[in-house]
């Protein structure tokens, strides 16, 4: 218990000093799982239930914050060391447990309960994380459409006027040739009236 409170202590300063939470996920995850692990198979004379509750936090927080490889790698070897524990260890601890002083009980109640509640805020801490980046993506998504919209709206504008471009162009097309015919028709002499309506 001195020891995870030590690491714990000293993840907490680091974090609050770096904001650097990716190591702090790995010495959680992986040390919680080992010490954990170690205690169970290796102290047979206390009682062993904040051990279980504090292994399945570390594998939490390895799933939320470490990539699912290494989860699963804690994941297998927390099963392993829960494994050992109950098939070859388990008789030797029911024989060595002596009842608990009222102190044992209050340290084993403390234990439970802080590992539980360390579980507990880091499943809220989960759901918490993918609300928010529900939100961004729906806030996201929404400046998506309100870009795409202006965009239809902008790519309208431009055929509208293309359209009138093209309109313009083909009138004073029109007129031109109007205008070519009327000086066609003032010409007197026959061979330039050919050659000119020939162009």
């Amino acid at each position: 218990m001195l020891l995870g409170f030590v690491i714990g202590l000293g993840c907490f300063i680091y974090n609050l000093v770096t904001h650097k939470y990716k190591l702090v996920y790995w010495i959680f995850s992986i040390t919680g799982v080992i010490i954990t692990g170690l205690t169970l198979n290796f102290l047979h004379n206390t009682v062993h239930y904040g051990e279980f509750i504090w292994m399945f936090s570390a594998i939490v927080l390895a799933f939320f914050g470490l990539n699912k490889k290494v989860a699963f790698t804690l994941l297998f070897l927390a099963l392993i060391s829960i494994s050992y524990f109950v098939f070859y260890n388990i008789n030797t601890h029911i024989e060595l447990l002596q009842p608990r002083t009222s102190f044992q009980k209050f340290a084993l109640f403390a234990d439970v309960m802080v590992g539980f509640l360390c579980g507990i805020y880091m499943i809220y801490l989960i759901f918490e994380f993918y609300s928010l980046s529900e939100a961004s993506n729906l806030k996201i998504n929404k400046e998506l459409i309100i870009q795409n919209e202006r965009i239809k709206s902008q790519d309208e504008e431009k055929t509208v006027l293309i359209k009138e471009v093209h309109h313009r162009v083909k009138n004073n097309l029109q007129i031109i040739i109007s205008l070519l015919r009327m000086q066609s028709n003032e010409i007197q002499n026959q061979d330039a009236q050919k050659h000119f309506q020939s162009l």
